[in-house]
């Protein structure tokens, strides 16, 4: 038992890094290539409406690449 936990507490170890980071690089998620991402675009690669919420620190309703970045 105390194996089993020791695993499964280095698997959700292993994970956070992956969603510490946005789910794909800026140029990628801005489809339209206008210089800001959408809430539409974002969703569309895996970005919640809250981490873009949080992101979007000027409530622009749009994020710059500096905000996408930051997301967590």
């Amino acid at each position: 038992m105390r194996k089993l936990m020791l695993a499964l507490s280095f698997l959700g170890f292993a994970a956070v890094p992956a969603l510490a980071a946005p789910p794909v690089d800026f140029a990628t998620a801005d489809a339209d290539g206008d210089g800001q991402v959408t809430l539409q675009e974002a969703q569309t690669v895996g970005v919640s409406d809250a981490q873009f919420t949080t992101a979007d620190a000027d409530g622009s309703g749009g994020l710059s690449e500096e905000e996408w970045n930051a997301i967590e």
